[in-house]
C-alpha cells in the first residue's frame, strides 16, 4: 500500500534548515561546506 505524504512548503524549508544546523560543517582549511551523513565508514 502506497500512501501520499503532504507537507507545506514553509514547514519543509524550516525543517531542512534545522537539519542543516545539526549536521552541517564548514571546513575552513580546505573550503568545502556540506552535511555530515550517518553511517559513514
Amino acid at each position: 500500500m502506497t500512501r501520499t505524504v503532504r507537507t507545506g512548503r514553509e514547514r519543509l524549508w524550516s525543517t531542512l534548515m534545522d537539519l542543516k544546523k545539526i549536521g552541517g560543517y564548514d571546513d575552513e582549511a580546505t573550503g568545502p561546506r556540506g552535511m555530515r551523513l550517518a553511517n559513514q565508514a
